[in-house]
């Protein structure tokens, strides 16, 4: 309230507005944590998904009892050496698709968890280069091919 001295003067003036506003300051603080809650529903995910990251290193314990295929899926996956290997050698994404044929079960998990960071990051890139081809200097109304070729992965033969 030190920010705002006119209000911290009113309030410190008349105790039953003091009361009532810090009550309202309240249920709209909770109702934004509660919103908050809404979009992100599980904010201690992160311990019971590092299986993902970090699959060698992790315990079975992460998955349920009533879980079993999974859960002997991802004892197989970690006592394979060859895959321990491979999980060095490969980003997270490439070695999960490598792993998919042989368990699907958790690699289906863990793409659909390693998905959305995927598309976020593809769509920030866009907008970023986008940003560095229309400029005042050249502010054509078209830039789709230029973005195209900007974001390719392909590299020219020229």
């Amino acid at each position: 309230m030190t920010m705002f001295p006119q209000v911290c003067e009113q309030l410190e003036n008349d105790k039953t507005d003091k009361i009532t506003f810090e009550d309202s300051v309240v249920q709209h603080l909770s109702s934004v944590i509660s919103s908050l809650q809404q979009y992100f529903p599980d904010t201690d995910n992160r311990q019971s998904n590092s299986w993902v990251l970090r699959p060698f290193l992790t315990g079975d314990h992460i998955f349920k009892d009533e879980d079993m295929s999974a859960k002997v899926e991802f004892l197989g996956l970690r006592e394979d050496c060859t895959l321990k290997v491979e999980f060095q050698n490969y980003d997270l994404c490439t070695f999960w698709k490598k792993v998919r044929a042989e368990y699907p079960i958790i690699a289906d998990r863990a793409l659909k968890m390693l998905v959305p960071f995927a598309t976020t990051y593809r769509c920030e890139s866009g907008f970023s280069t986008l940003v560095t081809l229309k400029t005042k200097a050249r502010n054509r109304l078209n830039v789709e091919h230029d973005l195209r070729c900007a974001l390719s992965e392909t590299l020219p033969n020229l």
